[in-house]
């Protein structure tokens, strides 16, 4: 038997009580009241899968927005219909400020990044270039919380109410297992089944481009993009895109071999990073 507990919510706190500089980044950055933006994230936290809500415990830990995990649905949009994709690893510069990876073809630099409807990103660094004209292959995005507060926490979403650990980085290994967390999908699992391999991306943003990937047999759909990937509690990769069906779905709802692409992190996007490494836990 499954047992649902329900959770206190402590009510905003008014502005005069917080420190000032907080009240200014929210109402510079996003155009509300701090009151108003806790009370957004309260609803989003109800809305998004894998929320950490136990018995008494608040939904919207204190000062401390956003608080997306990897795994996590991420859009363009506040309706959560255009530029839908999947929040990666989260990353964490040296000052204990954090960022999160996506795809860079999920956005643009400076757009907006939206998880339940509230806007709680934006995207800082977004990369994607083409083996063919001279570049890395890479299709990566850096996106920074709005507020100068901890922003990503550390862990995946498996979309079966639990948070997977992450303990550090390896290389994709030809048959090595992975298991890859997104929003259209969930928690899907496979093997690697090439690497350091080109493929011409189809992607809106990266159409025509030629990426250096690897590639695995985990159930992949649009919508999962820049998600993460990984083999046991190693960050492997984020999730580019994958071959679908003529029903738009993954190949194996119908008797067919499912194919996935991702980029590999350990050679093609922290060596990039400077200054910002994995956050572990």
């Amino acid at each position: 038997m499954v047992c649902l507990l329900a959770a206190t919510v402590s009510p905003p706190p008014a502005d005069s009580a917080l420190p000032p500089g907080m009240v200014e980044a929210v109402r510079r950055d996003l155009g509300l009241s701090l009151g108003e933006y806790l009370a957004q994230a309260e609803v989003g936290a109800r809305r998004r899968p894998g929320a950490d809500v136990g018995a008494g415990e608040p939904t919207v830990p204190s000062f401390v927005p956003p608080f997306l995990r990897a795994g996590e649905p991420i859009a363009t949009a506040r309706d959560d219909q255009l530029g839908r994709c999947t929040a990666g690893f989260v990353l964490v510069a040296g000052d204990g400020t954090t960022r999160l990876l996506t795809s860079g073809h999920c956005g643009r630099p400076g757009e907006r990044v939206f998880s339940g409807g509230l806007a709680v990103a934006e995207f800082e660094r977004v990369v994607t270039d083409d083996l063919d004209r001279g570049g890395q292959g890479d299709d990566y995005a850096v996106v920074r919380p709005l507020l100068d507060l901890p922003g990503f926490r550390a862990g995946v979403v498996d979309h079966r109410g639990g948070v997977v650990r992450v303990d550090g980085v390896a290389e994709p290994v030809v048959g090595a297992p992975v298991c890859k967390s997104g929003r259209t999908t969930g928690w899907t699992c496979g093997r690697v089944t090439a690497v350091r391999t080109r493929v011409r991306s189809q992607a809106p943003g990266a159409a025509g481009r030629v990426l250096g990937v690897f590639a695995h047999d985990a159930c992949t759909e649009p919508g999962d993009s820049g998600g993460p990937v990984l083999s046991g509690t190693r960050a492997v990769g984020i999730t580019h895109g994958g071959l679908t069906g003529p029903d738009g779905r993954c190949p194996s709802r119908t008797g067919g071999a499912d194919l996935a692409v991702a980029e590999p992190l350990a050679t093609d996007v922290l060596p990039d990073l400077a200054g910002l490494r994995l956050r572990t836990g």
